[in-house]
């Protein structure tokens, strides 16, 4: 009884090593890939936005998320946005039929930053390897769509500082490029 056990244990352990091992390999591949964003091809209610920074923090939603959990959250996130005033775009995506439900939430939470309703699946078709695990569905890319961090900056004050720095890093980035121009 003891030895089954003991193999039960073993194989527990090694499924749940190798799962850990696919989420930090998935993380690795996504950090510092290109992500298409076919902005054209999704509903804005603006019709097309400019953005102002060359830094992004994207969020994607889909359509069977809590869609009251996720208006709160961003509501939250916009205010934090204002306060500290990043220099950064914030972009939010939502994979939903219905426009038009979104907007008025979006209005309701007083939501600040760029909105996008993909209602024909265009970002999922730009980007097919694109992670289905949600701790990926916030980043940060610069404005070639470069991913230069993973994870919301609002979770924790050491994702606050990550996020700070890659801020300053691209800038920094930007700054030298432009000069040898």
């Amino acid at each position: 009884m003891k030895k089954c056990i003991s193999i039960l244990a073993f194989f527990i352990v090694i499924f749940f090593s190798c799962g850990r091992n696919d989420s930090k390999i998935e993380y690795e591949h996504f950090l510092n890939s290109r992500i298409s964003f076919p902005f054209r091809k999704m509903y804005n209610e603006k019709q097309m936005c400019e953005f102002k920074n060359n830094v992004w923090l994207v969020s994607i939603y889909d359509e069977y998320d809590c869609q009251d959990c996720v208006m709160k959250k961003i509501g939250l996130e916009s205010i934090e946005m204002i306060s500290r005033s990043y220099s950064v775009d914030f972009i939010y995506i939502f994979r939903e039929k219905n426009a038009v439900k979104i907007y008025n939430r979006v209005i309701d939470a007083g939501v600040n930053g760029a909105i996008f309703v993909d209602t024909c699946n265009a970002f999922m078709k730009a980007n097919p390897k694109f992670p289905s695990n949600k701790l990926f569905h916030t980043f940060v890319v610069n404005n070639e769509g470069k991913v230069l961090m993973v994870g919301n900056p609002f979770q924790n004050e050491k994702m606050e500082t990550l996020f700070k720095k890659v801020i300053a890093r691209e800038k920094k980035r930007k700054s030298n490029t432009s000069c040898k121009l």
